[in-house]
C-alpha cells in the first residue's frame, strides 16, 4: 500500500488498505491512511468519513486529528475545526503555524473575532518562530483585523492569494465571510471552485461550481462569464 501511494497509484492503493481493513477493521493508522488516499484522489468527503471513524476508534492520534482540523476548515465546518486545531496545539503548543491556522478560521464569520488568536500567534512565534513570510503575512492580517477598514471583498481578495500560495484552507475561511453574506454572488462561489480546484479538493471544486451555474440566474447576480468555462472546468472534476 505503501510502495503504491509513493508511486502515486492512489486507486490501487486504496484497494489494498480497504483490503486490510477486512481483516483488521479498527486498524487506525490503515484507516487513517485510507482517508489519506481519498484525499489525494479528490473525494474530500469521503476522506472525512475514514478520519472520522479513525477517531471514534484512537482519539489520541494527532495525524488524524490534524487531518480532521485541516479538512473541516475546506468543508466549511469551522467549529470543528477551531475544536481540532485546539485539540493538535495541546499536543504541540510551541508551533507557531498551529496558531495562524486558528487565527484564519476565526476569520469566517467576523473577522474581529480572531485578534486573540492574533495575539497568542505572535505570543509563541516570539519564542518558537513560524517561517518569515507568514509571520510577515501575519503581521499585515493583524493590523488589518485591527484596523477594521477591510470589508469583506477585501478578506475574499486575501483568500484568492491564498490560492496562489497554494493554501486552499485559507482561501476558503477568507472566502467564507463574503460568501455568507451574499449567497447570490456567483464570483465568490466560483472563487471558492478555483481554491478547491488548486487544492485537487474535486468533489468540492464540482459542487462550487455548480453552485455557480446556480447563482448566475440570481437576479441579484452582477458576476458573468463563459458557461463553456464552467462547464469545462466540471468535465474535468
Amino acid at each position: 500500500g505503501a510502495d503504491l501511494a509513493n508511486s502515486r497509484r492512489y486507486k490501487l492503493a486504496s484497494d489494498v488498505y480497504e483490503t486490510l481493513l477486512k481483516t483488521f477493521p479498527r486498524a487506525v493508522p490503515a484507516i487513517s491512511t485510507l482517508g489519506v488516499m481519498y484525499i489525494k484522489r479528490g473525494h474530500t468527503e469521503k476522506a472525512m468519513e475514514y478520519f472520522d471513524k479513525a477517531y471514534r476508534i484512537d482519539s489520541s492520534d494527532i495525524i488524524v486529528i490534524v487531518n480532521i482540523a485541516e479538512i473541516s476548515m475546506l468543508l466549511t465546518d469551522f467549529k470543528k475545526a477551531e475544536k481540532f486545531m485546539k485539540l493538535k496545539i495541546k499536543h504541540n503548543p510551541k508551533k507557531a503555524d498551529f496558531y495562524f491556522d486558528l487565527a484564519i478560521n476565526a476569520m469566517h464569520e467576523e473577522p474581529k473575532k480572531s485578534e486573540s488568536y492574533w495575539k497568542k500567534y505572535f505570543e509563541v512565534n516570539a519564542k518558537y518562530p513560524d517561517h518569515k513570510f507568514w509571520s510577515d503575512n501575519a503581521k499585515i492580517i493583524q493590523n488589518a483585523v485591527i484596523d477594521g477598514k477591510y470589508d469583506e471583498y477585501d478578506w475574499f481578495d486575501l483568500g484568492a492569494q491564498m490560492i496562489d500560495k497554494r493554501v486552499p484552507k485559507y482561501a476558503v475561511a477568507l472566502m467564507e465571510n463574503a460568501n455568507n453574506k451574499h449567497p447570490y454572488d456567483a464570483s465568490i462561489s466560483y472563487g471558492l471552485a478555483h481554491a478547491y480546484d488548486n487544492g485537487r479538493h474535486f468533489d468540492l471544486a464540482e459542487k462550487a461550481l455548480l453552485e455557480t451555474l446556480k447563482r448566475m440566474k440570481h437576479p441579484k447576480n452582477k458576476f458573468k462569464t463563459d458557461t463553456n468555462e464552467i462547464y469545462f472546468n466540471l468535465s474535468r472534476c
